[in-house]
């Protein structure tokens, strides 16, 4: 292909993985101790890389403090995979990352007795920092430490009062200010910023240490940090959400009150970004299913979902030969980018896939994406459809959109919407490439225009293709409505119609952040409004997934228009080859969801307000004197059920004026009277399972 600097990225550590994890994994402290045979304090004081069976591992020389075994020499090497050795690099992700004068406690097998060779026990999570430790009640029977490890003092004179900004971007140059007093007027060790790793989530936490380079500005009472992203020249993760750690200059330590939020954690390479290129001649990368992979249709049907997934999102381009079966099944550099099942090179224990992305390195510090190979396990009880996954299997698809995030430069985060979070339970599902996870890919697809002047190695194109789609959308409310066609608007008329969104708390926990400061006169109130895909269900569990939702606005004549008032809606994110239930959402009345499925185009069309059975169920919209169609009224609890529960909070505050609350059924900015009307005549009705919260 070209001159061959290896840069490899394995997605999933191959010694262990719990099998409950998406791309990492969580086992609790008491549970690494149960699962490792020997555990040592001690310190890194030495690392070298080499070539072990045509990949690059690192020896971390530990010297032994304390064991719980006698036989444990002085002096041990802990192999981990990944290292660089000249001009080419391992990196496996995730994996145990050790530095020079790293000090705590390693939980380690037997790898090579001969050689003293050990490796990790519990992958990624066989190092135990002191703190964590001490969280322990007791000690495991037979281990002790050698003695005092404190390392900082307690803070007494140091303390942080702010951080700014609340929501960040990790690797993208963004800057975040600490806000406080102590922190010493230079920066001179022991001071250091650290931030959650995203690779550990909760309940287990673990820090790292910003390296120096990205303190911009430090004074006793400011801060200002760049927040890193994961790095592959320094090995380290990037930034997680969570609390911030400041050391001061002094030696004491402290954690803020508040939370950074991390939206994405953007690849680099010695704080470079890293480079897709044009590998197929057609302006990125095709893969071909490996020989026990080809026959299965709805695996292959559930990759190409999520590459075509990332291709709207990102404009990314990936192709997928289906016509050419490959014999090669294993994770090798040759040329040909393979998605394969484990049945040639099994997977560790509980790992459910692993990807190799093989990375070419230059001299002028250009990394780019060389070849992938994605290798699934054949032994996971998988969902491959696009039904919901059951309560005990894997959901194939959310897995294979998370891998390709890797392949894009998109790392781990801690926010659990988010894609990109490292662990997904069995039963559910991702399906969606969240605005943070798109804006990521998209900022490495967009540098990777510019030339490569490296090799043989041409500039990615990316895809143009129009994946928008424009959303023509109508329904009236029953609450609302006034006759012939139209509906009150009282709330901008009484000016009590919230600028922002409604749907950020429970159930709904949309994060959008669609806002109007300046309504027209003809809008009556905020709305959701969600494109599903999948199969109906006539009992729970749903049967669709949430592919897209956004907020929008219902207009007097039943109109549904994006957040200013009068563009359509417009989705950005949907499949081409999909085809798509619209379900509508309101704040008091009974959620409703298509009778039909209406296939991508670029101007899709739905209309609830012609056919009472234009909703999915039995009688789901109600039906006006003068032939009209309409969603209830009177789910004041938004559970997708008329009833008690819902009349019984309006019992609480009966009367009240000028108010925007799910009590005032009528819209018209009262509670009062009419509101209860509303829910009696509609009481005991109730809402499909395929949408209930």
């Amino acid at each position: 292909m070209k001159e061959i600097n290896i840069f490899f990225f394995v997605v999933f550590f191959v010694f262990e993985l719990c099998i409950n994890a998406q791309c990492s994994f969580n086992i609790n402290i008491k549970e690494k101790f149960n699962k490792t045979s020997i555990i040592v304090e001690g310190e890194i004081t030495k690392k070298e890389a080499f070539w072990l069976d045509n990949k690059i591992y690192t020896k971390n020389y530990l010297s032994i403090l304390s064991s719980n075994n006698d036989e444990t020499p002085k002096k041990i090497i802990l192999l981990t995979k990944g290292g660089k050795i000249d001009d080419k690099l391992a990196i496996v992700h995730p994996s145990l990352v050790l530095n020079q004068n790293d000090r705590g406690i390693f939980l380690i097998d037997v790898y090579l007795e001969e050689k003293d060779w050990y490796c990790p026990s519990v992958g990624s999570q066989s190092f135990v920092s002191y703190e964590e430790f001490y969280s322990l009640d007791k000690a495991p029977k037979g281990f002790e430490l050698s003695g005092d490890v404190s390392n900082y003092k307690a803070a007494s004179m140091i303390t942080i009062n702010d951080i700014s900004p609340k929501e960040i971007e990790a690797g993208n140059d963004q800057v975040l200010k600490i806000y406080g007093s102590g922190f010493g007027d230079d920066f001179i060790a022991p001071a250091k910023v650290q931030f959650r790793n995203p690779n550990y989530f909760e309940p287990t936490i673990n820090y790292q240490t910003v390296d120096p380079v990205h303190i911009l500005f430090w004074s006793d009472s400011e801060i200002h940090v760049r927040v890193p992203g994961r790095d592959y020249a320094t090995g380290k993760a990037g930034a997680g959400s969570g609390e911030v750690r400041v050391v001061s200059s002094a030696g004491e330590i402290v954690q803020s009150t508040q939370e950074v939020h991390v939206l994405f954690n953007r690849v680099r390479h010695d704080n470079i970004p890293v480079d897709l290129i044009n590998d197929n001649e057609f302006g990125g990368y095709t893969f071909n299913f490996c020989s026990n992979f080809s026959e299965n249709n709805e695996a292959i049907d559930a990759i190409k979902r999520a590459i075509e997934k990332w291709t709207c999102a990102a404009q990314t381009n990936l192709l997928v030969d289906k016509f050419t079966a490959v014999n090669a099944s294993c994770a090798v550099l040759d040329d040909v980018n393979i998605i394969a099942f484990d049945t040639e090179c099994p997977l560790p224990f509980g790992t459910l896939a692993e990807t190799t992305n093989w990375f070419t390195y230059c001299s002028d510090g250009t990394t780019y994406l060389d070849e992938v190979d994605i290798v699934f396990a054949n032994a996971v009880n998988w969902n491959f459809s696009q039904q919901n996954p059951g309560p005990f299997e894997k959901d194939f698809e959310s897995i294979a959109l998370h891998e390709f995030g890797h392949v894009h430069g998109v790392e781990h985060v801690l926010e659990k919407n988010l894609l990109m979070y490292p662990s997904l339970a069995d039963g559910k599902g991702k399906r969606n490439i969240d605005e943070s996870s798109r804006k990521c890919g998209a900022l490495n697809v967009t540098d990777s225009i510019d030339p490569i002047n490296c090799g043989s190695a041409s500039s990615f194109i990316p895809n143009i293709d129009n994946c928008q789609a424009q959303l023509d959308l109508r329904a009236y409310l029953q609450g609302a409505y006034i006759g012939e066609g139209w509906m009150r608007t009282n709330l901008v008329g009484n000016g009590i119609l919230p600028p922002k969104q409604p749907y950020n708390n429970q159930p709904y926990n949309y994060g959008g952040v669609e806002e109007n400061s300046n309504f027209f006169s003809y809008v009556v109130d905020w709305v959701l409004v969600e494109m599903r895909i999948g199969n109906l269900n006539t009992a729970a569990p749903s049967g669709t997934y949430v592919c897209e939702r956004q907020a929008a606005l219902l207009l007097a004549d039943g109109k549904i228009v994006s957040a200013d008032g009068f563009s359509p809606l417009i989705f950005n994110n949907l499949t081409p080859s999909e085809s798509y239930y619209i379900c509508l959402r309101h704040r008091n009345h009974l959620d409703i969801i298509s009778s039909q499925k209406i296939p991508f185009s670029s101007e899709m069309s739905y209309d609830f307000t012609q056919n009472v059975n234009s909703a999915s169920g039995d009688e789901q919209l109600y039906l006006h004197e003068d032939g009209t169609p309409m969603l209830y009224a009177g789910d004041i609890n938004f559970d997708g059920l008329i009833q008690q529960t819902d009349i019984d909070i309006w019992k609480l505050n009966p009367a009240e004026n000028n108010s925007y609350k799910p009590e005032d059924c009528t819209l018209d900015g009262i509670i009062q009277i009419s509101d209860f009307d509303q829910w009696y005549y509609n009481r005991s009705k109730l809402g499909v399972f395929e949408v209930r919260y």
